[in-house]
């Protein structure tokens, strides 16, 4: 593999200088840029702005095909390996990086099989889950905690239960978003 090649990242006016590409110079660079966040040297907001931008242009070029609706970066990639690897499964890069054919997803569609058992389990499911929404829904607009009366279900007798609102968590995070330009 080929160490002698680096690529320098630059934020907030800091430079990270790494080995070019490999598992470790991952590691490096995000120890880097971390210990620069908590030093105060690199602005976090341009960290994160800086990887929002890659993310999104690999997503963006991942769906992007040519007039024929080919081309794409999977089709371009996969293409690459067949040509390139002896086996026409998969390469290694100069950078240490393992290319391989795969299927990475299987479905079948089970509503066509015509299966009457299938059917029916498949719209049990599905008036549950209804059922399930609306209780929630219900159980959200409980405050503190209120007796209602239940049928007990081994001797058939009406019994009052305490039940109480959900427990609420969230995550603090933060999102980012492009702007929309003006035309």
């Amino acid at each position: 593999m080929n160490n002698e090649k680096n690529v320098i990242l630059e934020i907030s006016n800091k430079q990270v200088s790494l080995p070019f590409i490999s598992e470790l110079s991952v590691e490096k660079a995000a120890n880097k840029i971390h210990y620069g966040l908590i030093e105060g040297d690199i602005d976090p907001i341009k960290v994160a702005s800086l990887f929002k931008f890659t993310a999104d242009t690999y997503s963006k070029l991942k769906d992007l095909t040519d007039e024929h609706g080919k081309n794409s970066l999977v089709d371009l990639v996969r293409e690459s390996i067949e040509n390139k690897a002896d086996d026409k499964k998969t390469i290694i890069t100069e950078d240490g990086i393992k290319f391989s054919l795969a299927e990475v997803g299987t479905s079948y569609d089970f509503s066509n099989c015509g299966d009457f058992e299938w059917n029916e389990l498949n719209n049990q499911i599905k008036d549950l889950k209804e059922q399930l929404k609306e209780r929630e829904k219900f159980l959200k607009g409980i405050k503190g905690s209120v007796i209602i009366g239940v049928v007990d279900k081994e001797n058939g007798e009406l019994v009052n239960k305490e039940i109480y609102e959900p427990v609420k968590t969230s995550t603090s995070s933060f999102k980012s978003e492009f702007v929309k330009e003006k035309k």
